[in-house]
């Protein structure tokens, strides 16, 4: 894990950040007490707690990595943002499965068909006139 993580949230950089934003950063920090999952050197066990809150705690690059880890698979940008609650299924399934069997692979064929139903959602957003990117 990079040193950016360990220190992500030190007191310098909590006061340059807007007051909204240090005050979501510092609620989500006291709900955790002891456990400080932003600061764990696994990327795997950092991407399982921040799918699940709303506030980014790490690096988007950590997180994004440790989740195609846990998946297996590419996980492509658009997702975040249009399937969130599917990723979090397929992560639950995931930790479940290795859990039971102590290892979770997808089979080359159910990670192709993954990318072809990202891509398609991605098309059906489009096709639904909803703006992309809105830069």
């Amino acid at each position: 894990m990079n040193e950016i993580v360990e220190e992500i949230w030190t007191e310098e950089r909590l006061r340059r950040l807007p007051i909204e934003a240090r005050e979501r950063i510092l609620s989500t920090i006291a709900k955790y007490g002891d456990n400080k999952w932003w600061t764990a050197k696994d990327v795997k066990v950092m991407a399982a707690w921040q799918l699940f809150e709303c506030c980014l705690m790490v690096p988007f690059s950590e997180f994004h990595k440790g989740l195609e880890l846990w998946l297996d698979r590419p996980i492509y940008t658009h997702e975040f943002g249009l399937n969130l609650a599917g990723l979090r299924m397929e992560l639950r399934n995931a930790m479940q499965k290795a859990k039971k069997s102590g290892n979770y692979k997808l089979t080359n064929e159910a990670r192709a068909k993954k990318g072809i139903e990202s891509i398609e959602t991605l098309v059906t957003f489009y096709e639904n006139n909803k703006q992309v990117i809105g830069v």
